[in-house]
């Protein structure tokens, strides 16, 4: 069965910072979508990846408040510095360490057809299950999209 699976990606997503601590953090956006690619799901029948185009004020004034909107628009052209491109990778760098990843596995493992052929199942089966983000658990046959409410798994303990 094939289904249909539009990605929005463009590069400059792993710019945007949520803070430290968020769980979207620039590097593991990063990572995953090079896995995916390296594995070629983007090229599974079904499957688009296309850039976004930018939400309009009417779009954003949907989840945002106005204020808010204009606070981000104030503090957004710090990004633009000349030092802020340098200061990004050196962040990513740090972060990656944090995290403890080994970007020389990764790599290899992103060349390995074996973990490619599992990446691709298991994408598949989460497609076939109805994932549409992450992280998504299923726990006594419900599906959890987001973050799982701790007293839920208090009840499973």
């Amino acid at each position: 069965m094939t289904c249909t699976l539009h990605v929005a990606w463009d590069e400059r997503l792993v710019d945007y910072h949520f803070g430290p601590g968020h769980p979207l953090a620039p590097v593991r956006v990063e990572l995953t979508m090079r896995l995916a690619h390296g594995f070629g799901l983007w090229s599974l029948p079904g499957v688009t990846v296309a850039a976004p185009a930018p939400a309009g004020d009417a779009d954003l004034e949907l989840v945002h408040d106005a204020r808010y909107i204009a606070a981000v628009r104030a503090v957004s052209h710090w990004a633009e510095h000349p030092d802020a491109s340098d200061g990004l990778q050196q962040t990513r760098l740090r972060r990656a360490r944090t995290f403890g990843l080994d970007l020389e596995r990764f790599d290899r493992d992103r060349r390995s057809e074996v973990v490619r052929e599992r990446v691709k199942r298991d994408f598949q089966s989460g497609v076939r299950a109805g994932v549409v983000t992450t992280p998504t658990a299923f726990i006594a046959g419900k599906q959890y999209a987001g973050r799982v409410d701790p007293a839920v798994l208090d009840r499973l303990a």
